[in-house]
């Protein structure tokens, strides 16, 4: 019989990673039990799934002001990364994705419609 990964159990694989300390900035902000673990947890569970040939997309909608899963499946997969909210915290992805050199990532705002494709 195989244990059911618990929120504990991610959060505590997500920080033996090395992109840890470019994703601490982006979770940081929030109580350990948000966040963090679902966002290891869709990758966990996604990485299952092989993409088709090719370059593939991932498309994080709801994603938040800090578009956390987005950060993490571009730290962590090839596929290029789209976070849609229209909370998005722009300055403060701006700065995050300079200072850790990210690629495969981007984000759309929809509140000004202004899109950002580093």
């Amino acid at each position: 019989m195989t244990r059911r990964a618990t929120s504990s159990d991610y959060l505590d694989r997500l920080m033996r990673r090395e992109s840890f300390q470019a994703l601490w900035p982006l979770f940081a902000r929030l109580p350990a039990r948000e966040g963090a673990h679902e966002s290891y947890s869709a990758l966990v569970h996604l990485s299952a799934v092989p993409p088709a040939r090719g370059p593939y997309r991932v498309v994080h909608v709801g994603d938040g002001a800090h578009a956390r899963t987005a950060a993490m499946f571009a730290l962590k997969t090839t596929a290029e990364n789209i976070s849609v909210d229209p909370l998005v915290n722009v300055r403060l992805l701006e700065r995050w994705q300079e200072r850790f050199a990210v690629r495969r990532f981007a984000w759309r705002k929809h509140a000004s419609g202004t899109p950002s494709t580093k």
